[in-house]
């Protein structure tokens, strides 16, 4: 079965906090809230300004190819907290990237740990996954510190440019692969 197929069978799931479904765009108040912070953005995207600019993002980044990428939902007060979402997926050697961001309101309370931890189970229980890449900005040591709390090791350092402001910047690629991990 492609990746593809299953992806689409879990467009939407659930933990015990959370619920995760694609992105639609009643979701642009809570999102905008989120990508307006630039505490948030300040490893992932250039600082935007206004709602409209939020608006574009949502939906070129998240509605436009919606497979693999998912609003964070609160289960609690049904509100978008963050996004989590594969990348650069070869289906071939099945490896894949994974990239997330979260309200800063919901930091340090363990919503991210959750959310990444039921992906990586989905990445290697139904999607056949192999091996699985976060890219950190090297500064992003809150990132880098949930990855290795989930098992990723460092793999390498380098210099790369930004995807966004094309300046050269300093990354740190962690990786697990599925034989190392230990399912929760």
């Amino acid at each position: 079965m492609s990746v593809a197929l299953k992806l689409a069978q879990f467009a939407t799931f659930e933990t015990e906090r959370l619920f995760f479904r694609p992105f639609s765009y009643p979701d642009l108040d809570d999102f905008a809230d989120i990508v307006l912070n630039p505490r948030v953005t300040r490893f992932i995207h250039p600082s935007y300004q206004n709602k409209q600019e939020a608006a574009e993002l949502l939906i070129e980044a998240f509605m436009k190819e919606p497979l693999g990428k998912w609003a964070i939902v609160n289960q609690k007060t049904s509100t978008v907290i963050g996004a989590i979402r594969l990348e650069n997926r070869d289906d071939r050697h099945k490896r894949v990237e994974i990239s997330y961001f979260l309200s800063e309101e919901f930091w340090h309370q363990g919503f991210m740990s959750e959310s990444l931890r039921a992906l990586l189970n989905l990445c290697f229980k139904e999607f056949e996954i192999r091996v699985i890449d976060i890219i950190v900005h090297e500064e992003n040591i809150a990132s880098q510190a949930l990855a290795e709390a989930c098992g990723f090791k460092i793999k390498e350092r380098f210099k790369g440019s930004d995807r966004y402001t094309h300046k050269m910047r300093r990354y740190t690629r962690l990786e697990l692969q599925g034989e190392d991990y230990h399912y929760e």
